[in-house]
């Protein structure tokens, strides 16, 4: 369903754009990082959307995982690439009772989109006068739990780009925080 999902938003907002749709043989790390490692430099300067994401630390954090995935996304970027992925979909702690970032959101060199939803909800962003009317965070508790992830990483030092903006600190660095933007989640 997210991958469909994915796809079909992105033919939506860019109906002439070539999209290709890359799955990886499992949902197992070495399985991302084959495919990963197998499309992207087929795709120099590709706009790249990943579908996937774990917490970055505590019990399903992968340290080794995380590594290997941020040298195939050094590789991408210096081709040009643009790598996204998804600041989660169960708030600050991914479903987990601690606030976690979500991987691979949470790496420096990915763009962290997070989610809103039209104020007040569920009327969507216009108003009565069909203009828009504003957002919130994507927050919907009453189906579970789930809403948009965000939170400082544990792992990322701040990238340039994010100095001065984050208090949040680890020792004498500040720590990468995610979302970087916010999209509507609802798309009312």
């Amino acid at each position: 369903g997210e991958i469909a999902l994915d796809v079909e938003d992105a033919h939506a907002m860019a109906p002439d754009a070539r999209i290709v749709l890359a799955s990886a043989s499992s949902d197992s790390n070495a399985a991302i990082h084959a495919a990963e490692a197998a499309v992207l430099p087929r795709y120099p300067g590709a706009i790249v959307s990943q579908s996937f994401g774990s917490e970055e630390a505590g019990d399903y954090g992968d340290p080794a995982d995380e590594t290997a995935m941020h040298k195939i996304f050094e590789s991408a970027t210096l081709r040009g690439d643009t790598l996204i992925a998804s600041a989660g979909d169960w708030g600050a702690g991914n479903g987990d009772p601690y606030v976690m970032a979500s991987y691979p959101a949470s790496d420096p060199l990915v763009l962290s989109v997070g989610g809103t939803q039209g104020l007040p909800y569920p009327t969507g962003l216009l108003n009565s006068h069909n203009r828009y009317g504003g957002e919130e965070v994507w927050n919907e508790p009453q189906y579970g739990d789930i809403a948009t992830g965000g939170a400082p990483s544990v792992v990322w030092k701040a990238p340039i780009w994010q100095y001065g903006l984050t208090q949040y600190s680890s020792g004498s660095h500040a720590m990468r925080t995610v979302p970087d933007v916010s999209y509507d989640e609802i798309g009312r």
